[in-house]
Formats: C-alpha cells, sequence, structure tokens
C-alpha cells in the first residue's frame, strides 16, 4: 500500500475503488446480475429437487421452469424462498415438509381456480 498511516490509506482505498467502479460500471452491474440469477436458479433447483422433483398431480417433469411450489400455508412463498439464504431454505423445507408441494404450473392454476370459485 502506498501508505502506512491507516486514515490515508482508507482514504486512497476509497478514491481507488471509486474509480475503478465507475470505469467498469457496467460490466461489474452485469457480472452481479447474471450471477444473482445463477444463485436464485440453483436455489429453485435445490427447492423442488428436494420436495420430489416432479408434479405430484401429474407426474410432470420434463422443464423445470414450469414446476411450482405450493404452499398449503400460503405464509410464505416459492419465489420469496429462493431469495433467502441457504440455511433458512433448509430449515423450512424440513420444517414444513408436509405443507409443501411440487406442481406443474397448469395443475397450480387449477388448484387456485378451485379456491376463487
Amino acid at each position: 500500500m502506498p501508505y502506512k498511516d491507516p486514515k490515508k490509506q482508507k482514504q486512497y482505498m476509497k478514491e481507488y475503488f471509486g474509480r475503478y467502479y465507475r470505469k467498469n460500471r457496467k460490466w461489474i452491474i452485469t457480472q452481479v446480475s447474471v450471477r444473482n440469477k445463477k444463485y436464485k436458479r440453483e436455489k429453485r433447483e435445490y427447492i423442488i429437487n428436494q420436495l420430489g422433483g416432479k408434479c405430484v398431480e401429474c407426474g410432470y417433469n420434463k422443464c423445470i421452469a414450469a414446476l411450482d411450489v405450493h404452499d398449503e400455508d400460503s405464509s410464505i412463498k416459492e419465489s420469496h424462498l429462493s431469495g433467502k439464504s441457504w440455511t433458512f431454505i433448509k430449515q423450512y423445507i424440513n420444517n414444513n415438509r408436509k405443507k409443501l408441494k411440487v406442481l406443474c404450473c397448469r395443475c397450480h392454476r387449477e388448484l387456485h381456480h378451485e379456491d376463487m370459485m
């Protein structure tokens, strides 16, 4: 480091990273976005695989994007689960395994349509 004084060093690093961010802002934002999408996809796949990996009504398992997690309690949605930490997800699945089930998008829509009538 160019400075031995911790205050000067901190100021230097702040200015350095500020310049670096301004210079590479677009690339940094793109990389963070890609990484976040990857982690969210991995968490979603983990959740669905832990709950059986296929629709409990019709057995559909061709495309994981077409599978939803239905919570009987409706206290928390699957889309919110994928934003949580791994520890929270594992605990939530273990504690609520009987209330959670995987449904394909069609069976899930039919289930909620019945609720509305």
